[in-house]
This record gives C-alpha cells, sequence and structure tokens, in this order.
C-alpha cells in the first residue's frame, strides 16, 4: 500500500456526546432527557455517529507486529476494510508527524510498516480524506500497542595497571551485551570530565580495548543506539587504573680519594623502579645534616658519580608523586686514605730583586687541590704567590685540608745587585774652559738596567743641562782654578 501524509482534523465521539447530553437537557423533560442520553451514549460508542457519513464500512486491526529489539523501527500493523462499495480509504496514523497508506475496496487490507514500539494512533478514513469525511466517517482506533523488548544491557570490565616506567600503559577492556537496534557507542571519561580521545560504534556482544591510560579514575559510557540515531539510553562504569607494586632497585659504590687533599673520592650509585614517576637522589653529610648533592631522575638513575670529601653520608632515594617507593642507605664513609701523604711543593722564583724592584716574588705551581694552604715560614695561606719577598732562604711547604703537610722545598731570593762604578767619558783636563762659559760635554755607556742617572759635580760648576740621562753638559766658573782637588 501506498503512504501518504496529509493533515487533517478528527471526530472527537467523546466531545460530541457530551455536546447532545447538554443540548437534550434544556430541551426535553426529564423521562424523555434520560432516554435521549441513553441513546446518545450508545451510539457515541460505535466507531463513527453513521447516521451522518455517506458510506457504509467498517475497519478493523488485524494484526500487530511488535519490534525486534529496544530502539528498533521494525514493528507493523494490519488494517483490514470491509465495504459493499467501490471505495478506497487512508489509513492516517501520527509518528513523528501525520502518515498514511491507501487501501483500496478491491484489495481491502494494509500493512502500517516501520512502526516504533508504544501506542500508535490510528484512523480509517474513506478517501478524499477531507474535511467532511474526517469529520463524520473516520474510524478512530485508540489503543493500537507495538509491543517491544525493555532494555536491556551487561557490561564486564577488566583493567590492566600500569606498569614498568611507561606512564600511558594502562588498559581496560570491556565487553557489551545490549538489545539496542543499532549496537552501543562508548567513550570514556577522565576524573575531570573530559573525554579520553578515542571511543567508537560497536555491535552487541563486541569486545572492545582500550590501551594507553595513565594511573588514575576513569568511567566508561556507553550508549544505546536506536534506529533514528538518537541516544535515550546510557551507563556509567567506574573504573581506576592503578599502578604495579612498588619495587626499587638500588647500588652503591664507592670510589677511594688519591689526590693529596682526599677531595676526589666519589660515591657511584645505581637505582631503578617500575614506576611512570619521578624520583629524587639526596646525599647528606652526617656530621652536620648538610645536603651535599640533589636532583631528580626519570625512569632509572644510572651510574650516577658524585664527587664528595671525606667525611660520613647518607643517601636518599624518594619517589615523587605519584611515585611511592622511598630507600635511605647505611652510613657510607668517604675515608682519606693513611698512605696519602702531601708532596713537597714545586716552587719557582717569578722575579729576583733588582736595582729597580728590591724584593722578589714565589710561585708555587704544585700541588694545587681544592683546599690546599701554603706557607713559607708562618701561616698559611690559600694563595699560591708570595709577593714582596726580601732576598734570603725560604722554606715553602703545603698543607691539606686534613692537616697534613708536606715536606718543605727550599728557595732563594737573591741579594739586590751591585751596580759597577761606571766610566766616564770627556776631557780630563778642564783648565782650559774654566771662566769661558764653554759648555763641557760628559757621558757614560748606557745600561739597559739603569733608567736614570745621578751627577754629582763639583763647586762652581754649573750643570747646564742632562742631569738624569747618561749625558751631562756643565761650565766650570773663574773660581774653579782655586778648587783644591779639582
Amino acid at each position: 500500500m501506498k503512504k501518504i501524509c496529509t493533515p487533517f482534523k478528527v471526530l472527537n465521539p467523546a466531545g460530541l456526546s457530551h455536546h447532545l447530553l447538554n443540548l437534550t437537557r434544556h430541551r426535553m423533560g426529564k423521562n424523555m432527557k434520560l432516554l435521549i442520553t441513553v441513546i446518545i451514549f450508545f451510539l457515541s460508542s460505535i466507531y463513527q455517529v453513521k447516521a451522518q457519513c455517506p458510506y457504509s464500512f467498517t475497519a478493523s486491526v488485524t494484526q500487530i507486529t511488535g519490534v525486534s529489539n529496544w530502539g528498533c523501527m521494525d514493528g507493523s500493523v494490519t488494517v483490514r476494510v470491509n465495504t459493499s462499495e467501490p471505495l478506497q480509504f487512508v489509513a492516517m496514523y501520527n509518528i513523528s508527524g501525520w502518515q498514511g497508506i491507501y487501501i483500496d475496496y478491491t484489495n481491502p487490507e494494509g500493512t502500517i510498516s516501520g512502526l516504533p514500539a508504544g501506542t500508535l494512533e490510528l484512523y480509517v478514513v474513506p478517501y478524499p480524506n477531507d474535511n467532511y469525511n474526517v469529520q463524520h466517517c473516520a474510524i478512530h482506533f485508540t489503543n493500537v500497542v507495538i509491543p517491544g523488548p525493555q532494555y536491556s544491557e551487561t557490561t564486564t570490565i577488566s583493567v590492566q595497571d600500569a606498569s614498568g616506567t611507561d606512564c600511558r600503559n594502562g588498559k581496560v577492556t570491556y565487553t557489551t551485551a545490549t538489545n539496542a537496534c543499532n549496537g552501543f557507542s562508548t567513550h570514556i571519561l577522565d576524573s575531570t570530565g573530559q573525554i579520553v580521545p578515542g571511543g567508537g560504534t560497536f555491535a552487541s556482544g563486541s569486545t572492545v580495548s582500550r590501551d594507553g591510560l595513565r594511573p588514575g579514575n576513569y568511567t566508561l559510557v556507553i550508549r544505546a543506539n536506536i534506529a533514528n540515531g538518537s541516544v535515550n539510553q546510557s551507563s556509567y562504569y567506574p573504573f581506576t587504573v592503578g599502578q604495579a607494586p612498588c619495587s626499587l632497585s638500588v647500588s652503591n659504590s664507592v670510589v677511594p680519594a688519591n689526590n693529596s687533599n682526599c677531595s676526589n673520592g666519589s660515591l657511584i650509585v645505581n637505582a631503578s623502579w617500575n614506576e611512570c614517576s619521578t624520583y629524587s637522589l639526596v646525599v647528606k653529610r652526617i656530621s652536620d645534616d648538610t645536603q651535599v648533592y640533589s636532583n631528580v631522575f626519570v625512569g632509572s638513575i644510572p651510574n650516577r658519580e658524585i664527587f664528595l670529601d671525606a667525611g660520613d653520608y647518607r643517601v636518599y632515594i624518594q619517589g615523587i608523586s605519584p611515585g611511592t617507593c622511598s630507600w635511605t642507605s647505611e652510613i657510607i664513609s668517604m675515608g682519606c686514605p693513611s698512605q696519602i701523604t702531601v708532596e713537597a711543593p714545586a716552587v719557582t722564583v717569578s722575579q729576583q730583586p733588582s736595582c729597580i724592584t728590591p724584593t722578589g716574588s714565589i710561585i708555587i705551581s704544585s700541588p694545587v687541590e681544592t683546599g690546599m694552604q701554603y706557607s713559607i715560614g708562618g701561616a698559611y695561606q690559600p694563595s699560591t704567590t708570595f709577593s714582596g719577598m726580601q732576598p734570603g732562604t725560604y722554606q715553602v711547604t703545603a698543607m691539606n685540608i686534613h692537616g697534613t703537610v708536606s715536606p718543605p722545598t727550599e728557595i732563594v731570593i737573591d741579594p739586590v745587585p751591585e751596580i759597577a762604578a761606571p766610566l766616564i767619558l770627556g776631557p780630563i783636563n778642564v783648565c782650559q774652559y774654566v771662566g769661558t762659559g764653554e759648555e763641557v760635554e760628559f757621558s757614560i755607556l748606557p745600561d739597559p738596567n739603569i733608567t736614570s742617572y745621578v751627577w754629582t759635580v763639583p763647586g762652581n760648576t754649573n750643570i747646564v743641562s742632562g742631569q738624569g740621562t747618561n749625558t751631562l753638559r756643565v761650565t766650570f766658573s773663574n773660581d774653579f782654578v782655586d778648587m783644591p782637588g779639582k
């Protein structure tokens, strides 16, 4: 049969009988009212008030087929029309709007298909289904029920906790059986209500696995899919992805010091754990509870070498959220082997005294480990340079942080060198220049170590120029001839 979609008005038999009953109460006596009321009630109980309809026919629902699964639209209703007249009819029904099928007197039975479960509003109207036929000839079926199953769904869940150092290897596996028409759709919410990427639509009975989950709390959402694509049934299953029980493995070894001040001993730490978390490594000196090393690691601590001075220490390894393991070492002693001695210093004189600078400087080139101090016979100092040293012999020693003193190294600062009297170049007999005003020149050979020259002249000798240099010009006055020892 062909479906049609036509809006129309329908007669309300109950409303009509109420209207006629009120009319008779005003116009007739009490007994007559009762009789007519009974007649009207009887007539209104039939499918239609046939007195006003020009057609003679009856209609009936001969078969109802329920839906196969919850949410499906495969139910059907078969309608039969009986008439002796050559008529056509329309079976009208309301499913998201009015629709209909044609039924011909030559083929008086028609089936309405594609129906959901529930109560169907159904009318059979002679064609054309105009206002008059709808008002006076429609047969109204008020209790056509399309049966269907109640919604059912079962889901079983198994969870695999995260393990090892991978924070994303948690997994949930679930199997869902449902009688929903088009299976189910699914997604997962994290602890903040955000949707975890993934999900999809699956047939009933499917087993679904979702991996890549971090440790934490989640909610699995199962939604039933019905025939028209909408979703109106949801189930919620909370689950938790945990971590495997904590397992922390630690080993350490000590490398003894072998330098002069016992400062290059080291502790080598190895650690591994089965959690996808960060761990801290802390080393404290026991004597003053000072933290001498701190760092954080992800996954493992591979061969971490920590250089330590001589002393006693403890090592602490602690998981940082969500890490749960912790470990504290026994006392670890970093000793200073008794056979270690401080070598005699290697010493040089960087500058000997000179005529210009009458002091020298001593430089120590070894040993130079951290904490080493040096002496030239008095107090110790960390500097490797001794400046302003007077000429003499010095004993240089070195001392490490543990107070071990080296054998001395002797070093000599030389005396200030003496300068020989220079050879003066110039005339020996100057009598011919006395009283003449003529300039006489005297000079000495230059010395690269001498930067200034001081000339001393006898009385009645006038210096013209050259004081401070190696060349001097003078004149002799008349009184010079009377000078003794000239």
